[in-house]
């Protein structure tokens, strides 16, 4: 058997060496790990620092014009409250999420027609532009980059995926997922670190510190961006690393038609010879609709239906943990007076939950799977019953929408078991 590949010739476009592969995920995950520093950096302090936005922008007025600042939770009996800027982060999220969940479904599509490395590049320049918005808040700015940003977000891990499988072999899958996964984990580290330490005594994020802390994350976002223009513009996955398969061949692309990578398996004892083996093309828009109609078939399989159960209850954990928890934390005033510095701290120990979490299980996986994944399933459930728990008597009812000065079930809340959730947290999402 071998296999014949039909390519598209395109200038500027680099045939796949294998000794610079591996070269390859690392810029790969250097150029994430600084998109992600920047973006989930953001995600977790969004709703904090907009509430302080929102704190600033509002004044009270009352029947005579005359107008105060709001320097309580409400304004004083007889005035009427009033705001420039009423965005939300909660609602932000909400429509990023949503979006990446409608957009998943024609992401596949929209990378078959384009190469992954300008896929990654332009869609990453969506992430830097989202997070420079808050340099210059608008509601309706921000509603708007957040519904981009959602369906940039598929198309990005779309190509992302098949970038990554073009420069694996199944020798080097693990490996090269294992390294994109310990540097990519950093990103919680070093932006949460940031905010923590620009966080320190604060007990409001006004314009300045707001400049302070998203300039760099924007320079930061740049810097990822860059790095994805080091990557090579592949025009096809690599040819079978064993050299079972003959050499690519290329042709000149027509006006009406361009011409996709088919592999086809042919008997040479039934063609005969290699010169009989008939040329196949594909256009680009068939290739497109095919990718669509595998995601539809393989979304209506029976073992897809049930994990999807288990992705929607995901999808809840994680957006509590990337925006609902930090706020909450910030928000609690009995832990002191800047009790907002934990926002930072939230992230860092998240990230060091799913440090922990993906070593125990990842490098250990042969053993932890002697006996099956349901004990790692029993456990995941364990750890998660148990951080919801101690979050629901630790954390004040309010602090998820405003500031509060409530006491919570144990009177007085727990800094150092509003950290440890953190871990478990973390933890829980590689468990699963």
């Amino acid at each position: 058997m071998v296999s014949v590949s039909k390519v598209q010739k395109k200038e500027g476009m680099s045939p796949i060496r294998t000794g610079g592969d591996f070269v390859q995920v690392l810029v790969l995950s250097f150029s994430f790990m600084f998109i992600f520093t920047a973006f989930q950096t953001t995600g977790i302090i969004e709703e904090t620092v907009l509430q302080s936005l929102r704190n600033e922008t509002t004044t009270c007025t009352n029947g005579s014009g005359t107008s105060v600042k709001l320097n309580e939770e409400n304004c004083p009996e007889g005035f009427i409250q009033s705001s420039t800027f009423t965005g939300s982060g909660y609602t932000s999220l909400s429509i990023i999420y949503a979006t990446f969940s409608i957009a998943s479904w024609v992401a596949p599509s929209i990378v078959a027609l384009t190469f992954p490395k300008w896929s990654m590049i332009l869609t990453s320049i969506v992430y830097v532009i989202f997070i420079a918005s808050f340099l210059f808040p608008s509601t309706w700015l921000l509603y708007l980059l957040s519904a981009i940003l959602g369906t940039a977000a598929a198309i990005l891990w779309t190509s992302q995926g098949t970038f990554f499988t073009w420069i694996s072999s199944p020798d080097t899958i693990n490996r090269n997922s294992g390294v994109f996964y310990a540097i990519n984990q950093c990103s919680l580290f070093f932006g949460n670190l940031f905010v923590f330490w620009q966080l320190r005594g604060k007990t409001v994020i006004d314009g300045d510190l707001r400049s302070t802390i998203f300039i760099p994350l924007t320079v930061v976002g740049i810097v990822g961006v860059c790095l994805m223009c080091f990557l090579k513009n592949l025009k096809s996955a690599p040819e079978d690393k064993s050299g079972n398969t003959l050499q690519n061949t290329t042709e000149e692309p027509t006006n009406s038609e361009n011409i996709k990578k088919v592999n086809i398996e042919i008997d040479l004892d039934v063609v005969g010879k290699s010169s009989d083996i008939p040329e196949v093309k594909v256009t680009i828009g068939s290739t497109a609709l095919t990718a669509f109609k595998e995601s539809l078939q393989l979304f209506c399989t029976w073992h897809m239906l049930l994990l999807s159960l288990c992705s929607i209850y995901s999808g809840l954990e994680y957006s509590f943990l990337s925006g609902v928890y930090s706020t909450a934390v910030g928000n609690t005033r009995q832990l002191g007076v800047d009790s907002k510095k934990f926002v930072g701290l939230v992230g860092i120990l998240t990230g060091v939950g799913e440090v922990l979490g993906g070593s125990l299980f990842g490098l250990l996986g042969s053993r932890t799977t002697k006996k099956g994944r349901t004990p790692i399933v029993l456990l995941g459930a364990a750890v998660h019953f148990a951080s919801f728990t101690c979050i629901y008597f630790n954390i004040p009812n309010d602090a998820t929408l405003k500031e509060t000065n409530d006491i919570s079930f144990f009177q007085i809340p727990s800094s150092t078991l509003a950290l440890v959730c953190a871990v478990f947290l973390g933890s829980e999402i590689d468990i699963d």
